[in-house]
């Protein structure tokens, strides 16, 4: 815990802010981790507005010597974002481009501005900001400034050091400054270092520093162009060029905040091609880079042999382009004006390395798809990583040295000899083209003998570092991560950065210990996981089992959820991230919040409701972090204590609430006085469009039983909407089936469960109600030889997935194994060319919407497959993002505006496709679509029973009337 007072310090800013004062607990506790090891309570976070604000905050702690750390997303390895004092989170507002400068190649920006949306809105310029990180599509430009950030293509690119001109800083007594570079004997420089002020005052220390300090900055600076260990005195002054940005960069924050930078921005690439090298042994893989960068290459990555073995293993499908011997693999690409040009280049180098007799093979990539699949093994890296099974994690502590690129052979044997010395095992991947090397070794952090070989390790692995000219870091930065080995690194050097802390930073409260450390140990202290004294407390939720809490701990805290998280379109906030709802579980589990008193609270709630169970984090969390299950078992306990209120739970009740809906007059849902009493009783918004109720549910307008001509037996699973509101859907597939010659029986079921479950942790009532009424209804067809088959993909889901988790039996494992979805069983019919034949023309162009759930349960492909394979249909666009509906969440009048703000970006770009047909698959997606195209939505199966000559559109009006 801070040792500051919080609420004092809240008090004492309130009135001084047009920003946001964060200092509750649960507000300390998201901000408490980035994606580092360590945590580290803070006092409280300031989410600024404006200038000003950061202006105010840093005075205030100046004058009261509280420690102020800048954050960006919060995405870096070292520990740079976390401290104990006030935390200031850039990204919420101050995130804007500011002006973009096309004819001089200069962008002007805020800090908090991510990478990705800058380069989205310069690609209309035909420009992009170059450095690549791999998380460049939501790392922020402050961010990557406090780190000098590069990745994979700074062979050709450089680093963001290259690219700042200047910058607005707010120095650590709230002055307000602008950086230029100067020469030597500018006049305007020669002024400023005469300046009564503190921007005049600093300037000459660090000139004079520069200046008497020469021979030793020269002689004790690492020899490495990739490098972001320490401060970059070396290229503050050379050459009788003054550039202050050039210590700024890599700086952590440890000198000045930053408000505003300028940066250059560079053309896109016209042509790229990527090939994948393969060599016997990592020697001749490593003496094949120098030849390979006097080709110049945009990139040059390496994998060793056990990252080869690892992917292999997890993909067989590698396997078939992949050598037998091969021992190390070399990704590369190169990019210029033409194709043609690339396509020289590449051929060119490769059929060197053939020439000296290093190269095994090669696999040369063109297209688009083929480069995907290549560069889609190198970015596998860390999901691979971080999903095996069991306790052993990749820890974060020695990842990131960088060495001569001729000598990564002598240091990638060496590190894993000292990690098998210790009996760690690791991986190795990088960029070999500037020698930056990733070594990822699998420990577990919750026991004191792994927590013991931290410092031994680092202690090996950074004395055969410097043994071979390396620096420590190429591009994750010092932070708290680093800090104590630094003085071993830069010798009497390290007194001058002193000196230079001092200059910039009289009172040490620039986010300090990053860098300049002067705390005991640092790498073994205020670990997440508790420095070896790993404790949980019961919760008394699901999240007690062990599966549940390994899930939980594979949450790195990455950040990269924010490119993904559809609740994050419509709140920008730290607390609507899955990191965030994650960091909120495991403070719950580790007891930095007692559960007992904090579950069950207005302030969770709030929290839990930022989460509606979409799945997308089991597809795009590099971890496969299922946050939706965890924060769904942490919703159950919130039910069983505090109850849902009565609208809630009826609205989770879709199969009641439809027989009673279908009983009202046609219009009555656009009458304003039903709406009214709906929105009051059910808490359902007045804007929602609400799909009509047909006049005869479907499992009464079709005959239970269709009789079969020995082509196999199906069950099926109608779910509510298509039974209660469109039911065109299910009379499409079952004239569907009955053409291929199917037997059908429609089973006895209900509703399946997923709104209480997932909804409103209802569990319950699902299991009671729902799952187990449904399991022995669908077991019973099992055993009589019929396949269970929904056209709904998140009843799919339910019974396919979600149900076991309340639901062990091996009732329940029968029915979800045998579980079907209705395109994906017509697409493998089609496959085995039972159907294709048959299928029609339609002219037509539509636009496809996936749901979620058919992604999590991967049977995406369906439904897309099988609108392709109908001649004459043209798929103008299938888009794959959240609706923001998410079941009974969009109807509720209290999330009705954020979930057409989530729908905003899929609205948009189906309006675009301008399609003669909209589908998706969903029920609650077509809701979302209805109403923000203001058009009919069907599903894919009704296209493929028009293809067919099965579907008459006014037979079905005429039976659902009848």
């Amino acid at each position: 815990m801070s040792a500051y007072n919080a609420t004092q310090i809240a008090a004492e800013l309130t009135n001084k802010l047009e920003g946001e004062l964060r200092f509750s607990q649960y507000d300390r506790l998201l901000y408490a981790t980035d994606s580092s090891i360590f945590k580290i309570d803070p006092t409280g976070v300031v989410i600024p507005k404006t200038v000003n604000d950061v202006v105010e905050v840093v005075r205030y702690c100046h004058a009261n010597k509280i420690p102020v750390t800048a954050r960006g997303a919060g995405s870096g390895l070292a520990g740079s974002a976390i401290n104990t004092g006030v935390i200031i989170d850039f990204t919420k507002y101050m995130n804007q481009v500011l002006e973009v400068n096309d004819d001089e190649n200069w962008v002007r920006v805020q800090p908090g501005l991510c990478q990705g949306p800058l380069n989205a809105q310069l690609k209309a310029y035909d420009k992009f900001f170059p450095p690549n990180p791999s998380s460049s599509d939501y790392c922020t430009i402050g961010g990557m400034i406090g780190n000098n950030a590069s990745g994979g293509k700074s062979v050709k690119y450089g680093f963001t050091k290259d690219y700042v001109e200047s910058m607005e800083l707010v120095l650590h007594n709230g002055e307000v400054v602008r950086t230029k570079i100067f020469k030597e004997d500018d006049p305007e420089f020669k002024a400023l270092l005469e300046e009564d002020s503190e921007w005049g005052r600093i300037n000459r220390e660090l000139y004079n520093l520069c200046k008497e300090q020469a021979d030793t900055i020269e002689k004790h600076t690492p020899a490495i162009p990739k490098n972001c260990c320490g401060y970059n005195l070396k290229e503050t002054l050379q050459d009788g060029v003054f550039d202050i940005n050039k210590v700024i960069v890599g700086s952590e924050g440890t000198l000045a905040l930053i408000t505003e930078a300028t940066l250059g921005i560079a053309r896109l690439p016209k042509a790229k091609q990527s090939a994948m090298l393969f060599f016997t042994t990592l020697e001749r893989g490593g003496e094949a880079i120098h030849h390979i960068l006097e080709f110049g290459p945009s990139t040059c990555e390496i994998m060793a042999a056990d990252f080869i073995d690892l992917v292999k293993a997890d993909r067989p499908e590698v396997a078939t382009f992949m050598p037998d011997e091969v021992g190390t693999a070399l990704l590369l690409e190169f990019e210029g004006e033409t194709e043609a040009e690339v396509s020289e280049k590449m051929q060119k180098c490769v059929d060197h390395l053939r020439k000296v007799d290093l190269l095994l093979d090669a696999k040369i990539a063109t297209g688009a798809d083929d480069q995907a699949k290549l560069w889609a093994m190198r970015k596998a890296a860390l999901p691979l990583i971080f999903n095996r099974p069991g306790v052993l994690l990749p820890v974060t502590f020695v990842e990131d040295c960088t060495i001569p690129p001729a000598r990564l052979p002598e240091y990638i044997n060496g590190v894993f000899a000292i990690f098998k010395k210790y009996d760690v095992d690791a991986t190795a991947y990088g960029h070999a083209g500037d020698g930056n090397i990733h070594t990822r070794p699998l420990m577990n952090l919750r026991e004191q003998e792994y927590v013991d070989k931290l410092v031994p390790i680092a202690d090996e692995v950074y004395t055969l570092a410097a043994s071979l000219g390396a620096t420590f870091s190429g591009e994750h930065g010092d932070g708290r991560l680093r800090a104590q080995f630094l003085p071993r690194l830069f010798g009497p050097l390290w007194e001058t950065f002193k000196e230079l802390k001092v200059a910039w930073d009289p009172d040490g409260v620039m986010n300090p210990d990053r860098i300049i450390n002067t705390e005991e140990s640092p790498l073994t202290t205020h670990h997440r996981m508790g420095n070896g004294n790993y404790n949980v407390v019961p919760t008394q939720t699901m999240v007690d089992l062990e599966e549940v809490r390994i899930n939980l701990e594979k949450c790195h805290g990455c950040g990269k959820c924010r490119t993904f998280c559809p609740m994050v379109e419509a709140v920008y906030d730290e607390m609507a991230l899955p990191r965030g709802k994650i960091n909120l579980a495991r403070a719950l589990v580790y007891g930095d919040i007692d559960p007992a008193t904090n579950l069950a609270t207005k302030e969770t709630k709030e929290l839990l409701d930022l989460c509606y169970n979409c799945k997308t984090c089991l597809l795009d969390c590099p971890t496969h972090v299922d946050t939706g299950l965890i924060l769904s078992h942490l919703r159950n306990y919130y039910f069983d204590h505090k109850g849902a209120k009565m609208g809630e739970k009826m609205l989770t009740d879709a199969d009641k609430l439809s027989r009673r809906g279908k009983l009202a007059p046609k219009n009555a849902m656009q009458w304003g006085f039903v709406r009214f009493f709906m929105d009051k009783i059910l808490g359902v918004a007045p804007k929602r469009y609400m799909p009509p109720f047909a006049k005869k549910e479907l499992r009464k307008l079709m005959p239970k039983h269709i009789p079969g001509k020995g082509a196999g037996k199906v069950a099926y699973f109608t779910g509510c909407y298509a039974n209660f509101n469109e039911v065109q859907d299910g009379y499409a597939l079952l004239k569907i089936l009955e053409h291929l010659g199917y037997e059908v029986l429609i089973p006895e079921q209900r509703c399946c469960g997923l709104a209480k479950q997932a909804g409103i942790g209802n569990y319950k009532g699902a299991m009671k109600d729902n799952i187990a009424h449904n399991v022995a209804s669908l077991k019973s067809v099992v055993d009589q030889g019929y396949t269970p088959l929904t056209a709904c993909p998140s009843c799919y889901h339910m019974l396919k997935e979600e149900m076991l988790e309340l639901d062990k039996s091996e009732e329940a494992k029968a029915v979800a194994g045998a579980m079907r979805e209705a395109t994906d069983f017509l697409w493998e019919l089609v496959e085995q060319g039972k159907l294709k034949d048959d299928l029609g023309e339609l002219k037509l162009k539509v636009a496809y919407k996936n749901p979620c759930h058919a992604n999590a349960a991967g049977i995406k492909d369906g439904a897309l497959n099988l609108l392709k394979a109908i001649p004459g249909v043209d798929l103008v666009t299938d888009y794959d993002t959240c609706c923001g509906m998410a079941g009974t969440y969009g109807m509720k009048t209290k999330n009705f505006d954020r979930s057409m703000t989530i729908a905003e970006p899929m609205t948009k770009a189906l309006t675009e496709a301008q399609a003669d047909e909209y589908c998706t698959t969903c029920g609650t997606c077509t809701i979302q679509m209805v109403q923000g195209l203001e058009r009919p939505v069907i599903s894919p199966l009704v296209l493929v029973a028009r293809s067919l000559g099965l579907y008459d559109g006014d037979e079905v009006k005429a039976a659902v009337a009848a």
